[in-house]
């Protein structure tokens, strides 16, 4: 098999079929704008996460993936530890000192393909053409972030301990109940300021929507949409499989 940009590859010992090493260079952070990036933001653990998806019979060394994904070399592995418990992520083998990672053969992994699917069609039968980075949401400050509430949820395993996906872990637990500003941001764990910086993103993706006013307080809701569907179902199904592989 031949591959762009000089890239030299290792056949692992118990897959004949999947390349490791360093993947091709790309201009720009790779996994940078993707649907995943559009929902839960451009930080590590979603680079990593779409990284994955879209080299889905590859396996990687941490070097490989950090060249995926744009994150650093020395982070990897502090991402890496709670994707592999949850089976979003496999350890593949060992090469001497190396470990090898592929993407997981998990159902969560498969819904994690049809969300993406799902944002991919959303925004282009939308728009008649695809987001660009222009429209994400800067990562947030220190300050943004106040008392967790939502950080230890199946959505921030994956996807990392930041607003977007604490935003996102708060709706789908409160399916039934409009939410003021004040109600989501202590409901998710951040600050005002966190929800006011992402919630027009997360509306634009379908998972939220305007649920009119209670006297001077603007209501938010879980919109009910293939998206939020597929993202209820990926949370019960990443905790299922976090306590199947924990024994």
């Amino acid at each position: 098999m031949a591959y762009p940009c000089g890239r030299t590859h290792i056949m692992a010992p118990d897959d004949p079929h999947s390349a490791v090493g360093p993947i091709p260079k790309h201009d720009g952070t790779y996994a940078e704008d993707t649907p995943l990036t559009w929902v839960f933001g451009a930080h590590p653990e979603v680079k990593v996460v779409a990284g994955f998806l879209s080299e889905p019979d590859t396996i990687l060394d941490k070097k490989g993936i950090a060249e995926l994904t744009g994150v650093s070399r020395p982070a990897v592995p502090s991402y890496l530890e709670s994707m592999v418990e949850c089976g979003v992520i496999d350890v593949a083998t060992s090469s001497g000192k190396r470990e090898l990672f592929r993407l997981g053969e998990t159902e969560a992994v498969e819904l994690l393909r049809e969300l993406e699917a799902t944002l991919l069609s959303r925004a282009y039968e939308e728009s008649g053409e695809l987001p660009t980075g222009e429209v994400q949401p800067q990562p947030p400050t220190e300050k943004e972030i106040a008392e967790p509430y939502a950080e230890d949820t199946p959505l921030t395993w994956v996807f990392g301990d930041h607003p977007e996906a604490k935003l996102v872990a708060a709706v789908l637990s409160e399916p039934n109940h409009a939410l003021s500003i004040e109600d989501w941001s202590t409901i998710a764990g951040v600050s005002r300021g966190a929800v006011n910086n992402h919630r027009e993103q997360l509306i634009e993706q379908g998972i939220v929507e305007d649920a009119g006013s209670s006297g001077r307080k603007h209501l938010y809701q879980l919109a009910d949409t293939a998206v939020t569907e597929q993202l209820s179902t990926l949370e019960a199904r990443l905790l299922r499989d976090w306590y199947e592989l924990q024994g």
